[in-house]
């Protein structure tokens, strides 16, 4: 994680990943290309990582900033708590309807102060905030091996905060 604290942005702590911050307002918003910027890091640290994206990208800020943070959350805890770590995938897949599921899936083993699902306060937080948007997180181990996090995020298009407002200016 150290490696990674080079690329954090201007107040977020140094362990955390490139657009870290507490609370993020309008203008602090991410876009959906950012979360490839997330994948650098996670190579720099020497894993492989991959992206895989269907769909059409809705015009939808608030989407795209949930969508990052629910993937920079999945990293995060990747990087700090899977043991062995050497493979993690983020899939996008864009409904329809608007919608988007989001999944981060590592092959590592759940190592110390991982803790059961939903046990650290990062996702705690992120649970109530995907909750709020109506939509669901769920995180936990797999079968075969390593851990994932997934969240189904409904369009949010027209749900108030910032609306209108250009997505990730900064």
């Amino acid at each position: 994680m150290r490696a990674l604290a080079g690329e954090a942005r201007s107040t977020a702590a140094p362990s955390a990943l490139p657009g870290s911050a507490p609370t993020e307002k309008p203008a602090e918003r991410h876009r959906w290309d950012e979360i490839a910027a997330l994948l650098g890091s996670v190579r720099a640290a020497g894993v492989t990582a991959a992206l895989t994206e269907t769909g059409v990208r809705p015009d939808d800020p608030s989407q795209a900033g949930l969508a990052f943070r629910v993937c920079r959350e999945g990293v995060t805890n990747a990087l700090r708590h899977a043991a062995g770590l050497s493979r993690l995938t983020v899939s996008v897949d864009h409904g329809g309807d608007g919608s988007a599921d989001v999944a981060i899936r590592d092959d590592g083993t759940p190592g110390e102060g991982a803790g059961g699902p939903g046990t650290g306060m990062g996702l705690s937080r992120l649970r109530r905030e995907v909750g709020e948007s109506g939509g669901t997180l769920s995180a936990g181990p797999v079968g075969e091996g390593g851990w994932c996090l997934k969240a189904h995020l409904p369009s949010l298009v027209g749900a108030g905060e910032g609306e209108g407002e250009p997505d990730g200016d900064e």
